[in-house]
């Protein structure tokens, strides 16, 4: 028997699989109108939990929870089909007849993707943004976050002093903070270079006038910022009431007080600091749960005092040791801001990455976890999707 390979151009089935994936189009809208009719149902189980006990054969659930489990996982392979496309990442000829098949076998595919993310890490945020993808969502939630971030960059940009300054009144009233700041500054001298009767001036501001001294730090961020840093998270670190008087200051600007700004803080994460792995895919997943929620207007504000102590200590690391994300995407914001869209094209290309490692060990095996015969016709269908869905074509014999 000769081995050999698909001889179809990439560039065609590329063009069958979208065709195909807009056939189904008409379809997913009906099956996302039902799996809406389905959460009332059993409110208390997560749509992740319910999938993988859909995919795994529980025992336990209800006809009504069977469907919707079904329901949950043929809408995952499709978006996430749709999801490595947008991303520009190839698609084998495997997902095109998986999708042509339909019915049990793209249950079944979808049965198989769910074992895979079950097994990488930040699996269940990849699967709260990739259930129901959509370029058109992604946009749409590119659009809310930057007006969030508008809004917010100037909020900081007018208050970043006060923020601080409150954060320096503290710390300058602190016999061991003081101490420790002194030693810092002392044993980074020789990096000053001709900024050093800055810093000593600055440093006696902190002591005397921490207003001052927030206003002229940013100034001196880059040979600074590190120390005080430092310095700022034991201070919010003993003053535990700290952040609270903080907050404050955000209340006063009626930040908090709208939905858009707290859809801002649910996602403060990914602005507040540098991010890879899987802090991409929980990042990415907030913003897509978030979005949803903000777009339903079931964002939930009344504990917004307590979302933002807890980001608080991310706020201002991010504006004390200019590492931040945070000032790039407020600054991008103005145009257009790529970062935005990187996120899901950077968290959808890890997915990838990461289940492309578990099928090279063997795509039968995945099948098979989930109750499927990999030598059955159907289980041959799903065995040759998983290897296309990560843009390998598995070998025909002559």
């Amino acid at each position: 028997m000769k081995i050999r390979r698909r001889t179809e151009s990439t560039l065609v089935e590329e063009r069958i699989c979208l065709r195909l994936l807009a056939e189904v189009e008409s379809e997913r809208l009906l099956r996302g109108y039902i799996r809406e009719s389905f959460r009332g149902v059993d409110g208390l189980m997560s749509e992740w939990d319910l999938a993988l006990a859909y995919s795994k054969g529980s025992s336990l659930l209800s006809e009504s929870q069977n469907v919707r489990g079904r329901l949950i996982v043929e809408g995952l392979f499709q978006s996430v089909v749709g999801a490595m496309q947008w991303a520009g990442q190839k698609i084998g000829s495997g997902v095109k007849a998986v999708i042509k098949a339909g019915g049990e076998a793209l249950a079944a595919a979808g049965k198989a993707l769910m074992a895979l993310l079950e097994k990488i890490p930040g699996g269940q945020d990849a699967f709260e943004f990739l259930k129901e993808f959509t370029a058109e969502k992604a946009e749409e939630i590119k659009g809310y976050v930057t007006d969030a971030a508008k809004e917010f960059g100037a909020f900081v940009e007018e208050k970043k002093s006060e923020i601080l300054g409150g954060i320096f009144e503290a710390g300058s009233q602190d016999s061991g903070v003081m101490a420790k700041l002194k030693e810092l500054i002392e044993k980074a001298k020789d990096d000053f270079g001709d900024q050093v009767d800055k810093v000593k001036a600055w440093f006696a501001n902190f002591k005397d006038d921490p207003i001052q001294a927030a206003k002229d730090f940013f100034n001196l961020r880059k040979i600074l910022g590190s120390i005080v840093a430092g310095v700022i998270a034991m201070i919010l670190k003993a003053k535990g009431d700290l952040s609270k008087k903080i907050v404050g200051i955000f209340d006063s600007a009626g930040f908090t007080k709208s939905k858009l700004g707290m859809f801002f803080l649910r996602v403060l994460s990914f602005f507040s600091g540098d991010m890879g792995g899987e802090d991409t895919l929980e990042a990415a997943g907030k913003m897509w749960s978030s979005a949803v929620k903000l777009k339903s207007e079931k964002l939930d504000i009344e504990n917004r005092r307590l979302a933002l102590v807890a980001v608080i200590p991310r706020i201002v690391k991010g504006l004390v040791s200019g590492t931040s994300a945070l000032e790039g995407i407020v600054r991008s914001a103005m145009g257009d801001p790529k970062e935005l869209t990187n996120l899901f094209k950077n968290a959808i290309s890890l997915v990838r990455k990461a289940i492309s490692s578990l099928i090279a060990k063997g795509a039968a095996a995945v099948v098979k976890s989930v109750g499927i015969n990999p030598e059955s016709e159907i289980g041959g269908t799903v065995v040759d999707a998983m290897a296309g869905l990560v843009g390998e074509e598995p070998e025909d014999e002559a």
